[in-house]
């Protein structure tokens, strides 16, 4: 056997060194063959590479990895598995890694080849669809062997437009979060970064890069799928802060936040700088100027405050917006106590469409706030506020955050009601601890009662929401009515129904009593609106002695802005209806009602006041059915009616139908001395056959009434029904003028007896007002009352002058309404011509307008022309107008031309 000979150390020395320069000529070798793509390189990779870097590369790729799965059980799309770099189409700066703990998942990872920015980069060879976790999260496995050395952040990118910052959303990474060793993160794919419009079907590139990379930095990554698991969202690491000459001040009103004086209360900031401009301070010697279009601004106090004192008061803030049109969604306010965002986090959210130009003072109840995490009132040590996806050019500036037991306050004062219980009188914001979607307006015509009003200012469906500082008692009207005055400009963008909530438990939705009106029987304008509380909605166990909370929203919730104008004012319980309009008397006989108002009404159901033009017949207004399934009009009267002196003569109505053809039954109307329905009564029915469309005058002769039960005392009417069965949808009918006389003309009558009503230039119905009528005649063919003006000759134009000039001069800024009849537009050569005057004639102070050819069908047409669109000539006077007139130059012999209901109206 040879014995066994000690090594030298020079002998050790020789072999190591013969080893290390085998090891280093396999190496280059493998250097200079090694594919710079495929499997691993760059397409772009310089030959003068790290060959270090090569040597690792060739010492792991020749060795079989070990096949670790996936340690995760989440993973909902395998994005990038690091594997391989098969899937791409052209890399760059990729070093495939597969040594035993340089990766988690699968048979290896990515790292960087050289010390770039660029950790790597990949072009998908085929675009992969990632929509359907739109709304979850981004995995990624991340290892740092020394993350003090970085001096930055991480950021990953995914991209739809084969490159980066453009069609791109990004995460950042910050070093803050980075341990020795690996990390994971969940990136949350709804609140990344963008820049433009990724598309989610299509993404086709990546890019993952160290922000000003540090040197000596290993980074390896791996793992990267999507998944509907939650993410986080980071920021990067606040800059430090260079302290100011300004200090902080504190509240009167109640614990400082953050006076935004200074950033020397601050150990960090980002998009953010003071500013002293004295129309961005409404507090202390200066504000936070935000940068909205970059990003989040976010601030780190030195010292933790303690607000858990005011953890039932409300967050103030004064925000201010130049230009809210450039907020495409809403803002968001966080206070932490973990020094960071997401987590242990109190959120806060304003609205957008809440906020007005300028500045805006906002109280938040703290309760209101979602919670994350262990959120901890005494200690919040940060503060982050965010827009997402504004528009280029919003300023936004930040002042005075404290927390307060105050509410939203102002100089104005409550008011209360002679006959009822004022809920909310809409002056004030002071009677609130809480008011969301409403300022107060005092603005003229913005208000109906006291001293202003509440406008929304919310483009979603909720109008007004409000908690009370002290309870409302409204138990003494649960006979009676819940009332508010209500402007809207387009009702029927607020779907069907405007609902008001009135709860005890100082929210909606528990505890409730649900009020509704249907926005089909509100006009654009000024409504009262009346609700029987007995149709309230009941929900829970109301205490109707302490009702705290009112909420008023409309049911159009298909859209995320509605452009509407809604004005709230005097919420109100009351025993029973009244108006701001007066009751008046007849001309010839005893007023029963004259449907101006509600006030002469103890009780009054399915009506509301119209006071638009050409809906009423008589005074300033009339009483309008709200539902057509239900009576026509019925009221019972505050005082009684003495009507004795006319039981000879007749009872007269003023009725208005659209469309007869709705109407599938008689009607009846009802007049009596008892308050109760078929007692002590006079009765009369109407046909449909004897109603035209439009207005209609009725008198029903008191003698041939049908009495029902026993002959009422015509000393004390008392109440009044007017009801048709079986009406069809979209009906329209209105009720005005009911009086005793002893004559059956009516008092607004011509000549004839046919009704004149405000604006009216030619009804059609008779000629009694013509003075010469030229080249006319009366027709049945027409829509609206008894007869209407057919053209005899259509070669030459048809006019009149009028015996009694009307006055339109209340409806200059309106328009004329007509109504015209063309048998065949083909027999019409020119366009229609329509002129009125004051001069008695034609071409001579007038107003004339151009009717279209190709605006018109065959048949009935129902035409609007206004007053500003119009060719004058001369100075015609709207007080006096004396003259019409109607031609259509060329016009086909056999064409058949007839005029009707030419009226004036407002717009």
């Amino acid at each position: 056997m040879a014995s066994k000979k000690k090594l030298s150390k020079k002998a050790i020395a020789l072999i190591i060194g013969a080893s290390a320069a085998v090891i280093l000529l396999a190496a280059a070798a493998i250097y200079l063959v090694l594919p710079r793509g495929g499997n691993g390189g760059s397409n772009s990779t310089k030959p003068a590479e790290n060959l270090v870097e090569y040597v690792k590369r060739a010492v792991y790729t020749m060795l079989e990895p070990e096949d670790l799965g996936n340690p995760n059980n989440d993973v909902g799309l395998m994005l990038i598995d690091c594997d391989n770099t098969e899937q791409f189409s052209k890399t760059t700066n990729i070093m495939l890694v597969h040594k035993k703990g340089k990766y988690v998942q699968g048979k290896g990872s990515f790292g960087r080849q050289s010390s770039s920015s660029a950790i790597g980069t990949g072009v998908f060879d085929k675009p992969v669809d990632i929509s359907k976790y739109k709304n979850g999260s981004l995995h990624i496995s991340v290892y740092i062997d020394n993350p003090e050395k970085t001096k930055r952040a991480l950021w990953f990118e995914l991209s739809s437009s084969g490159t980066y910052d453009k069609e791109e959303i990004s995460w950042v990474i910050p070093r803050s979060v980075l341990k020795k060793g690996w990390n994971e993160f969940y990136l949350s794919v709804p609140e990344s970064y963008k820049a433009g419009e990724i598309d989610f079907t299509k993404v086709n590139f990546y890019r993952f890069y160290e922000d000003n990379p540090g040197y000596g930095v290993t980074i390896y990554y791996d793992n990267i799928y999507l998944t509907d698991k939650k993410g986080t969202v980071y920021v990067p690491d606040l800059p430090t802060v260079e302290p100011d000459e300004f200090e902080e001040s504190g509240s009167p009103y109640g614990k400082m936040i953050m006076s935004c004086n200074t950033v020397n209360i601050l150990n960090g900031i980002r998009n953010a700088k003071v500013t002293t401009q004295p129309e961005y301070v409404t507090e202390g010697t200066g504000a936070f100027m935000l940068v909205p279009e970059v990003g989040a601004s976010a601030f780190v106090f030195k010292s933790p405050t303690d607000l858990s004192a005011y953890k039932d008061g409300n967050l103030h803030l004064s925000l201010y917006v130049n230009d809210t049109s450039y907020l495409t969604n809403k803002v968001t306010l966080e206070l932490t106590s973990s020094g960071k965002n997401d987590v242990d986090e109190f959120t806060f959210i304003i609205d957008a469409s809440s906020l007005s130009n300028g500045w805006n003072h906002i109280w938040i109840p703290i309760g209101s706030a979602s919670v994350e995490g262990n959120a901890d009132l005494s200690r919040i040590n940060f503060l982050r506020i965010f827009t997402t996806k504004p528009k280029s050019g919003l300023t936004m500036v930040l002042d005075d955050v404290y927390a307060t037991m105050e509410s939203e306050s102002d100089e104005f004062s409550e008011t209360s009601i002679a006959d009822g219980k004022m809920i909310a009188s809409c002056n004030t914001v002071n009677i609130f601890k809480s008011l969301k979607n409403a300022k107060v307006t005092t603005q003229k015509g913005e208000f109906v009662e006291g001293t202003g009003a509440f406008r929304s200012t919310s483009k979603a469906s909720t109008l007004l929401e409000g908690v009370f500082k002290t309870p409302i008692d409204i138990s003494a009207y649960t006979e009676g009515y819940i009332h508010y005055s209500f402007y809207i400009d387009k009702p029927e963008l607020c779907g069907n129904l405007i609902v008001m909530e009135l709860t005890s438990s100082g929210k909606c939705d528990a505890d409730e009593y649900t009020f509704t009106v249907k926005t089909d029987t509100l006009k654009s304008g000024w409504n009262e609106v009346y609700i029987p509380f007995k149709k309230n909605i009941k929900k829970g166990n109301p205490d109707i002695t302490a009702i705290n909370y009112v909420r008023i929203y409309h049911t159009n919730f298909d859209k995320k802005e509605i452009n509407i104008k809604a004005i709230i004012d005097g919420i109100s319980a009351v025993n029973k209806q009244s108006d701001i309009y007066t009751e008046t008397e007849a001309v010839n006989g005893k007023m029963i009602a004259s449907c101006n108002t509600i006030n002469v009404f103890k009780t009054l159901e399915n009506v509301a006041v119209t006071v638009v033009p050409r809906e009423f017949a008589e005074g300033s207004g009339a009483l309008k059915t709200v539902d057509y399934k239900g009576s026509i009009m019925f009221g019972i009267l505050n005082e009684p009616v003495d009507i004795s002196a006319y039981t000879d003569g007749y009872v007269h109505l003023s009725f208005y139908v659209n469309d007869t053809s709705l109407l599938t039954n008689n009607i009846a109307v009802e007049v009596s001395s008892s308050t109760e329905i078929d007692k002590e009564e006079y009765q009369w029915s109407i046909s449909p056959k004897d109603i035209t469309n439009g207005w209609n005058e009725f008198s029903f002769k008191i003698s041939d009434a049908l009495i029902v039960d026993k002959a009422p005392n015509a000393k004390a009417i008392k109440r009044i029904r007017i009801y048709s069965a079986g009406r069809k949808e979209g009906i329209v009918t209105i009720v005005d003028n009911i009086y005793a006389a002893l004559s059956n003309i009516p008092a607004n009558a011509c000549e004839c007896g046919k009704p004149v009503y405000p604006g009216d230039i030619a009804l059609g119905n008779c000629m009694c007002n013509f003075l010469k009528p030229f080249n006319m005649k009366l027709t049945s063919n027409r829509i609206e009352g008894d007869k209407a003006l057919q053209v005899k000759n259509p070669l030459a134009d048809m006019h009149s002058v009028l015996k009694n000039p009307v006055d339109i001069s209340s409806f200059g800024g309106g328009r004329i309404h007509l109504r015209i009849y063309v048998d065949s537009v083909s027999k019409l050569k020119n366009n229609i011509s329509f002129e009125i005057s004051s001069s008695g004639t034609y071409d001579k102070d007038e107003y004339g307008w151009e009717i279209k050819k190709s605006t018109l069908k065959s048949g009935w047409n129902e035409i609007y022309l206004p007053f500003d669109k119009a060719a004058v000539t001369g100075n015609p006077n709207l007080k006096a107008v004396n003259f019409f007139r109607i031609s259509s130059p060329q016009a086909n012999q056999s064409l058949v031309l007839i005029l009707d209901d030419v009226y004036a109206t407002g717009k």
